[in-house]
């Protein structure tokens, strides 16, 4: 229950501020009961908030690394780092996903607007669509097992094809049916 009420403490700081967040990564996760431990915190702001963000969370937490730009082969934002009491908690904004040189970029009003509320001891917490999280994991080549829970969770729940094909927008007609197969095979 510790990591539960450092997650707890960092959404009361997030809620005080009144910018909009989304719970993303091993956070969203964690909230979709998908993984079962909480052990670090990932969210997702829009650019405009996260240094307002940064000051709020450098009153009561330890800095890591500030905000800087960060490119992997899967995802680009701009990122910072703090240690939460005993937790890793990093935030970021901007993120672009990238799957087979092709780019997902939506607005941060986008995902928010796709995403759902999810029950955490007794607060409610943004999380991003699955369609969203399936496609960001499915950009990242050592999370396959995450993708194929998540695909299990699209498939019980209902799959929006017009959101992924909003969030698709970018790629190819044959690309975008590779992705989507992987979902209409299943």
């Amino acid at each position: 229950m510790e990591r539960e009420q450092i997650a707890l403490r960092i959404h009361n700081i997030l809620e005080e501020t009144g910018f909009p967040w989304i719970a993303i990564n091993s956070f969203a996760l964690y909230l979709y009961e998908i993984i079962s431990e909480l052990n670090e915190i990932w969210i997702l702001v829009n650019e405009d908030y996260h240094p307002k963000i940064n000051e709020q969370f450098l009153k009561v937490f330890r800095l890591i690394s500030g905000l800087k730009y960060q490119e992997t082969n899967y995802y680009i934002s701009n990122i910072s780092s703090f240690l939460a009491d005993s937790m890793p908690l990093h935030i970021l904004s901007g993120l672009v996903i990238k799957i087979n040189g092709n780019v997902i970029n939506p607005s941060f009003r986008v995902i928010i607007s796709s995403s759902k509320s999810l029950p955490f001891y007794g607060v409610k917490i943004l999380v991003p669509s699955l369609e969203w999280l399936y496609l960001y994991y499915l950009a990242n080549p050592v999370k396959k097992d995450i993708v194929n829970k998540i695909v299990n969770r699209l498939i019980k729940g209902g799959i929006n094809f017009s959101l992924l094909d909003t969030l698709l927008s970018n790629f190819p007609e044959e690309q975008k049916r590779d992705i989507l197969k992987i979902l209409e095979e299943t």
